[in-house]
């Protein structure tokens, strides 16, 4: 009696910490801290490759996220990676994202922007499918026709994008911002936490250096196996991840910037590290979960796309190896 009494214990004693210093990981399409203007204190003379900006890979994918679009954007998220391919058969000009089409990402990406013109995003699209080149094409005569879309290879400062979309190039697709993965194939691979961790570290290490040089640098967490789904394995990477970083944050050689750091199922509190690293972000609006009416979220479902990513081998580079 007295064992099953301290495995309760122990088990209840981990439930409240996790409840009361926050969520690392999220698995609900609702969002309870509203970070919907994080980017108005920043200088707008920086380079984009000089900030830390939480991400989301494979973005779209039910797979990967549970936030949606909106909620993603609300809860801070500011790069998304999105799959994009094109239909075999019927209305092949409509560029698929998961369950939307581009164009209707875009719309949702324009009305946040629009209702919050101090914030910028990052999108960076890889086509993929049989169709892939043409599908490339096609999302190149979409952006074209946008405004407040930014397709040019060079880094942009902070002033140049407020309110705009900023494309980073894919393996897939050639136009927009130069970027460097740091992030591997073999990351893709999850073999244990402890490992994985490691990789990450090592990775945001490389970061750090090449944001320095003026690259800007793009780390994704995301990992799954066999056995072990990228939902599972974000619910034991995040909170270590979000303890690393804390660590980096509050240690004495405190990184400048770590670029975009790209995650699964990303809780709040792991994105509000992210971005703390930017002296950003103190003005965070608690309440209103945005099914409410508070933020983006209001209108839309959950929007997940149906299909599970392949992981992050589509699109890796080794170290410093650019995105092309």
């Amino acid at each position: 009696c007295e064992m099953h009494f301290l495995i309760y214990f122990n088990f209840f004693c981990r439930f409240l910490i996790v409840r009361c210093e926050g969520t690392f990981f999220n698995d609900k399409n609702k969002v309870t801290l509203l970070k919907t203007d994080w980017m108005k204190t920043l200088d707008e003379s920086k380079a984009l490759s000089a900030l830390t900006i939480p991400g989301t890979h494979d973005s779209m994918s039910s797979s990967h996220q549970a936030l949606s679009l909106h909620f993603q954007l609300d809860a801070g998220v500011r790069y998304f990676e999105m799959k994009a391919s094109s239909p075999l058969l019927f209305n092949r000009k409509k560029i698929e994202i998961g369950s939307k089409s581009l164009d209707e990402v875009l719309n949702v990406l324009k009305t946040f922007l629009a209702k919050n013109p101090s914030e910028f995003v990052l999108l960076k699209l890889i086509p993929e499918g049989l169709r892939k080149t043409e599908t490339a094409k096609d999302i190149t005569k979409v952006l074209q026709k946008e405004q407040g879309v930014w397709l040019e290879p060079t880094v942009p400062t902070v002033g140049q994008v407020k309110g705009k979309i900023v494309i980073l190039r894919s393996s897939t697709y050639e136009k927009g911002v130069a970027n460097q993965q740091t992030s591997g194939k073999k990351d893709s691979k999850f073999k244990d936490v402890e490992k994985h961790l490691k990789h990450i570290k090592e990775h945001l290490k490389s970061a750090e250096g090449l944001c320095k040089q003026g690259s800007l640098t793009v780390t994704v967490t995301s990992s799954s196996s066999l056995k072990k789904r990228a939902k599972s394995v974000a619910a034991q990477v995040n909170p270590n991840l979000d303890q690393a970083l804390k660590g980096l944050l509050e240690g004495k050689t405190r990184p400048s910037c770590l670029g975009v750091i790209a995650t699964d199922f990303p809780g709040e509190t792991l994105i509000d590290t992210i971005i703390k690293f930017n002296g950003a972000g103190s003005g965070a609006t608690a309440g209103a979960e945005a099914a409410q009416g508070g933020g983006a979220g209001a209108a839309e479902g959950a929007g997940a796309g149906a299909a599970e990513g392949a992981g992050t081998g589509e699109n890796q580079g080794g170290v410093g190896e650019p995105e092309a």
